[in-house]
């Protein structure tokens, strides 16, 4: 993983949790972008699931995994 990678997923991480404001974070990535999936789990993100259909292009439909960070969940 480059530097950038590892950048991102720190700045993903950094997130305050656990507060009334943001008891949970949620990240749509598309089902096509490896890249940021594998950004989102480095920094601690799990994979809920994936909805199918969900984010619409001009003239297309895609399926987007939603990725989420509790603030129970440990750090990586």
């Amino acid at each position: 993983m480059t530097s950038i990678a590892r950048t991102d997923a720190d700045q993903v991480r950094l997130v305050p949790l656990g507060t009334e404001h943001l008891p949970e974070v949620a990240l749509p990535i598309s089902v096509g972008n490896q890249e940021s999936s594998r950004v989102a789990k480095r920094a601690g993100y799990r994979l809920d699931g994936v909805l199918r259909s969900l984010y619409t292009k001009p003239g297309v439909r895609s399926d987007t995994e939603v990725w989420s960070l509790l603030p129970s969940d440990e750090s990586p």
